[in-house]
């Protein structure tokens, strides 16, 4: 009677292994992280996928200021004026100078196009200059409110964007300070004014799926045309005149801005 030997099957790791019933791999049995069945990160996990632009959204922005101000200088031609009823010069070397602040906004497209943007910002206006030899230094606190229209372009990530309208400038009392070896008191005056403004920047999103957030980073301009070429739209100067030169006792300065620059910066939360 012949007998049956039966040799013990060694396993070897390979491809045939991984179907042989009962290993890693098989349908319903556990799966090994290294295994052929491995979960992987599926594909656009990393970064996040970029939010549509909604048919009309809506959002508000928390905004930091920092700009200058700035009123040019004038020629011997425009440094004209009367003092007593006669022809005497003031020479105005302009004023320039840093300042800063911050407010709200309010923003709004149609499909991530065309939009607005409104706001209230509460900012330090300021520069120094030179009238005649005396080193002359405003400031004053004022509120800008701007209406811009916006046109932004729906690129994922990145939305490149461009404004332009108007900024209602309400301006708190000015304040002077001045050194002059000269017995003249400096003052300063300032009425609300509207200025011309716009800008161009880009908002980045942040990759928040559940809110839509962003970060506004955006360079001003505004300019104001009725600021004045001469000086008599920018001083008001009290004194007497001799026959041969002028005193004067107070000169006034108009604080009204013409031109201002600036970048913003902060966080916009989208809600609608």
């Amino acid at each position: 009677m012949r007998r049956l030997l039966l040799t013990p099957l060694l396993l070897t790791a390979g491809p045939a292994a991984a179907q042989m019933p009962g290993m890693p791999g098989e349908p319903g049995m556990p799966e090994t992280p290294d295994g052929p069945r491995a979960r992987r990160p599926k594909p656009g996990n990393f970064p996040p996928r970029p939010k549509k632009p909604r048919e009309f959204e809506l959002g508000v922005e928390m905004l930091g200021y920092f700009g200058g101000s700035f009123l040019s200088d004038l020629t011997p031609s425009q440094e004209l004026t009367r003092v007593d009823g006669d022809h005497a010069e003031v020479t105005y070397g302009g004023f320039s100078g840093p300042g800063g602040g911050g407010g709200l906004g309010l923003t709004g497209a149609w499909r991530g196009i065309l939009g607005f943007e409104v706001g209230a910002f509460y900012v330090a206006d300021r520069g120094s200059g030179e009238i005649g030899s005396a080193k002359v230094e405003m400031s004053q606190w004022a509120i800008h409110a701007p209406a811009l229209l916006r046109i932004t372009a729906p690129i994922p990530y990145a939305r490149p964007a461009l404004m332009l309208g108007v900024d209602v400038v309400f301006p708190f009392e000015p304040d002077v300070t001045s050194e002059s070896e000269l017995e003249v008191a400096f003052d300063a005056a300032a009425d609300p004014y509207v200025q011309i403004a716009g800008g161009l920047g880009f908002e980045f999103s942040l990759p928040f799926p559940s809110m839509d957030l962003r970060l506004p980073l955006m360079m001003r301009f505004a300019w104001n045309p009725v600021a004045g070429n001469h000086v008599e739209d920018r001083v008001e100067t009290d004194g007497t005149c001799t026959e041969t030169r002028c005193n004067a006792r107070e000169i006034t300065l108009r604080s009204e801005w013409g031109l201002q620059l600036g970048a913003t910066m902060g966080l916009a939360w989208y809600f609608h």
